[in-house]
């Protein structure tokens, strides 16, 4: 072999190993944190499942005896389904007259005693009694903004997290449809790092039974538990160390408007709340997990918000190939859609210390 091929050969090898190394950084970078995760045997127990219809569906919320799905493709429709997933009821609610509502912009959400159907593109509520799905009626909020998330707190206050122009960030306004209609708006709840509205993305949960509210960042190991007036009961951490967010972000002056330049590094996924407890699907990797176990489950993270401290996690498996598109807990049992199947799992009542 000449000098020459020698010397090829070596580049090349050289060429792969640099790629190789740059792969397995990037993987560390996005999927491994220097962390560990505990998990206790038989989390989940019971778990039952169905195949919904064709349409897709989302959670809007739980009572002590059913779940409620809202279809995207049929904003006015309920699907009930008792826990045991033997047992279901279509309710199809009335499209009001006059309709000043955005289909796409619409999400049904439960709250017992009530119903609210949101139009998020200018705040536009609805709502019912649960018994009476007949009376659906507009709520009288005369203050109109375009929201990013909404949600219902009472039958006449609503939590908006919406982009504020004097501050150039997202920030969380309460509403409230009271004979005297309020707006009350937190500037310094949400905490900007780059541009204050993707940086600052995230989950809005509400808790009626401790009647608080949490909000869990996308691209932060940051949570916060607030009051129903916005004030800041905590700001706890999830088990990572990526306390800023990594994005980065263009504006295009011929649309007028800030987008992200690149896919965001995501460390929670989805979350929920039950009561005392904080459930997040997380993004990173421990360094105790199986690369395998990982990507074919979903990784759940729980914490105590009232000792602001993690618990354990556990594994939800993937079913039929389809990853979890959506869930919630409530009453001890976690709900779970993926793709077309919904799920119900018993969580183990003895990871679970009710206060």
């Amino acid at each position: 072999m000449s000098v020459g091929n020698k010397l090829l050969i070596c580049f090349a090898f050289s060429a792969l190993l640099i790629i190789g190394l740059g792969i397995d950084a990037i993987y560390n970078t996005h999927y491994l944190s220097a962390f560990r995760r505990l998990y206790p045997p038989h989390t989940l127990n019971n778990p039952s499942i169905i195949q919904l219809p064709k349409e897709k569906f989302y959670i809007a919320g739980c009572t002590s005896k059913y779940i409620y799905l809202g279809s995207y493709s049929l904003p006015f429709h309920l699907l009930r389904i008792d826990f045991s997933l033997k047992d279901s009821l279509s309710i199809n609610l009335p499209i009001p007259k006059g309709n000043r509502l955005h289909g796409k912009t619409i999400k049904l959400q439960l709250d017992s005693p009530n119903i609210y159907l949101v139009d998020e593109s200018n705040t536009t509520i609805l709502s019912c009694p649960i018994s009476n799905p007949d009376s659906l009626r507009y709520l009288p909020i005369k203050i109109r903004i375009p929201s990013l998330e909404c949600k219902a707190i009472s039958a006449c206050s609503f939590i908006v997290r919406n982009a504020d122009s004097s501050a150039k960030s997202a920030v969380l306004t309460k509403l409230s449809s009271n004979s005297i209609p309020t707006k009350v708006m937190s500037r310094n709840l949400l905490q900007k790092q780059i541009d204050g509205i993707f940086d600052t993305d995230g989950m809005l949960h509400f808790d009626q039974s401790l009647n608080q509210l949490v909000y869990v960042y996308f691209y932060r190991n940051q949570y916060i538990v607030m009051d129903t007036n916005l004030r800041v009961q905590c700001r706890g951490k999830t088990l990572d160390s990526n306390s800023k967010a990594k994005i980065s972000v263009t504006y295009i002056p011929s649309d007028d408007e800030t987008t992200m330049s690149m896919p965001p590094f995501s460390v929670n996924k989805l979350s929920a709340v039950d009561e005392d407890y904080l459930f997040i699907q997380s993004a990173l990797m421990a360094v105790n997990e199986d690369k395998n176990a990982f990507r074919n489950n979903s990784a759940m993270d729980v914490y105590n918000l009232k000792k602001q401290l993690y618990e354990f996690s556990f594994y939800l498996p993937s079913t039929a190939n389809n990853k979890m598109q959506s869930f919630k807990v409530s009453h001890q049992k976690l709900i779970a859609l993926h793709g077309p199947y919904l799920e119900v799992y018993q969580i183990n009542p003895g990871y679970l210390t009710r206060h």
